[in-house]
């Protein structure tokens, strides 16, 4: 089972509760107040009545028909709040009331199954273990050289605190309007863990966020381009989460197959992104300087807006605590 198929498990899941939930609350109040129960029946016949009249060619007796449901609608309603119940105790409760838990409006994924979607995708990924003990509450600072360098201004372990700093209030304040980042550095200098640490974070406050390493997102986007046609609908969907999501975090960008094909769905990728103005964070080994020659000069231009954050130190997963 997919991440789609758990999210509409999750879907089916609060459809089936909202009804339980309705009919025992309307249990409740028939017990409680025949008069409603007596009301709700008479305004099942009007409807029908109303159903009946609707292929008359006088439409007269339609409108009376309308206004006499209303006026029942209301006394109804007032017979609950007089019996010290919420006007619309009786109502059908939604989780999402765009799409009322169908995951989907007029043909488009709604944003509450994207959601889902996204949160399935980590639960189920290599990356969940780490998103999960890698995040701002338990940030282990200890894992940083205090060793300052001659050539650097900081120790790692300054700069791990500094870029803390930098990274938390990013986190507090994320909007649609918040700055794209180009995270680089040596192997092991903390950026995917700062990743992890970001995406906890935002997930947390129910941000769209999709985390993908850069060989996993060439794959799905080789497979919304050339995928069979048998899954096409679920690449399709895919695609729109990695295109619409809030934040998309691109891990170990440079560790994918270099091809002409991977930098023009790159560049497309970025490029529609940068459109819709929606935000990116990209992990990388590889230099800012050196995105020019290991790829292309379009891509190039498109990161250079991205405000550039530079991490050094020893690789961490060589030092024991």
């Amino acid at each position: 089972m997919n991440e789609y198929d758990r999210a509409g498990k999750i879907l089916e899941q609060r459809r089936l509760r909202g009804a339980l939930l309705q009919e025992e609350r309307i249990k409740e109040v028939s017990e409680k107040i025949p008069e409603y129960d007596y009301l709700t029946k008479k305004i099942s016949q009007l409807n029908i009545k109303y159903l009946y009249e609707m292929r008359s060619p006088s439409k007269e007796k339609v409108q009376d028909i309308l206004d006499e449901i209303e006026s029942l609608k209301e006394e109804r309603d007032n017979l609950l709040v007089k019996n010290g119940f919420p006007k619309d105790y009786t109502e059908r409760k939604y989780f999402c009331n765009i799409c009322k838990d169908e995951g989907h409006v007029n043909g488009t994924i709604c944003k509450c199954k994207k959601d889902l979607v996204v949160k399935e995708k980590i639960k189920s990924s290599s990356l969940h273990s780490g998103v999960k003990e890698e995040n701002f509450e338990n940030f282990n600072f200890e894992i940083f050289s205090d060793e300052k360098e001659e050539n650097k201004p900081l120790s790692p372990r300054d700069l791990a605190k500094f870029y803390y700093e930098e990274f938390k209030e990013y986190c507090e304040n994320f909007s649609k309007d918040s700055r794209s980042l180009f995270i680089s550095g040596p192997v092991g200098t903390g950026k995917t863990y700062f990743c992890n640490c970001i995406s906890y974070e935002l997930v947390k406050k129910n941000v769209n966020v999709v985390y993908l390493t850069a060989p996993d997102l060439m794959k799905r986007l080789r497979n919304y381009n050339l995928g069979s046609f048998e899954f096409e609908e679920q690449y399709r969907q895919d695609y729109d989460l990695i295109v619409d999501s809030d934040l998309l975090i691109i891990d170990d960008l440079g560790s994918e197959q270099v091809s002409q094909y991977n930098m023009a769905s790159l560049f497309n990728l970025i490029n529609e992104r940068l459109i819709r103005k929606k935000p990116v964070i990209i992990s990388t080994n590889v230099s800012f300087n050196d995105i020019r020659d290991l790829y292309d000069e379009r891509i190039y231009s498109r990161l250079k807006s991205y405000e550039l954050c530079t991490m050094y130190g020893d690789d961490l997963r060589d030092r024991v605590y």
